[in-house]
């Protein structure tokens, strides 16, 4: 069991920067945990409300089956939207990138980016997707969209002929559009660039001409678009809200 001062857990559930983690018990069985995680997180339905997070997973080796029930008992016992499972050991990361695509191509905001790319970048999953974090220094190119699995550090650059869409903290610099289309968009869970290009006009930013930014609910996705000839940022609605 996990041991909590006197007591031991089953599950212990705790928030992080883009999601929440579960450390789960490896002495009990795997019924036991899943039946734990329904429980606990029914407690705290509310404080969780309506929000789309990253799992990350620790404290016991689970099969893919064992993974994609916990996200359905975290899903059917919480307001959450899982987006993204991470593994806590880095050599697991190929093993759940599987899991990961069928969590990406069902989730609204990507699945419409995923349909709208031509079918030579899908087949060419470096193109599309990046599982990791882009650290400074290092640029990521595709003449479509781009799906990046991770954060985007300050001093990282990721460049799209259509719409980008960060699946964590966007920090660097981003440039979408660039093949003409003024209807591209950038879409993060944590919208903080060092400077943003949409189809030529630049942002770097809130007290800059051609950048305005709006309030920020907690854990929600927000998108970048240009309108009226600068670029905004909004909160995303799953409504056709970009």
């Amino acid at each position: 069991m996990i041991n909590g001062g006197n007591m031991t857990q089953k599950v212990m559930i705790k928030s992080n920067g883009h999601g929440i983690s579960l450390v789960l018990s490896d002495q009990c069985s795997f019924l036991e945990v899943l039946a734990e995680v329904g429980h606990k997180l029914e407690e705290a339905k509310g404080f969780f409300k309506d929000a789309s997070l990253i799992l990350q997973l620790q404290g016991r080796d689970l099969s893919d089956e064992e993974v994609e029930q916990l996200i359905i008992e975290v899903e059917n016992h919480s307001q959450i939207k899982i987006i993204c499972v991470v593994p806590q050991q880095k050599e697991h990361e190929e093993r759940f990138e599987k899991i990961n695509q069928k969590i990406q191509q069902s989730f609204e905001p990507i699945k419409e980016v995923y349909e709208e790319l031509p079918q030579e970048i899908k087949c060419e999953e470096s193109n599309k997707i990046f599982h990791g974090t882009l650290r400074s220094g290092q640029n990521l190119t595709a003449e479509g969209s781009v799906i990046v699995v991770g954060d985007v550090n300050p001093g990282a650059t990721v460049s799209a002929g259509e719409h980008v869409i960060v699946i964590g903290s966007l920090l660097g610099s981003i440039i979408a559009g660039n093949n003409g289309n003024s209807n591209a968009y950038v879409l993060a869970l944590d919208m903080n660039p060092g400077q943003i290009c949409i189809n030529g006009i630049y942002g770097r930013s809130s007290d800059e001409p051609g950048f305005r930014k709006k309030s920020r609910s907690k854990k929600q996705f927000q998108i970048a678009k240009i309108e009226n000839g600068c670029i905004a940022i909004e909160n995303y609605k799953n409504d056709g809200g970009k």
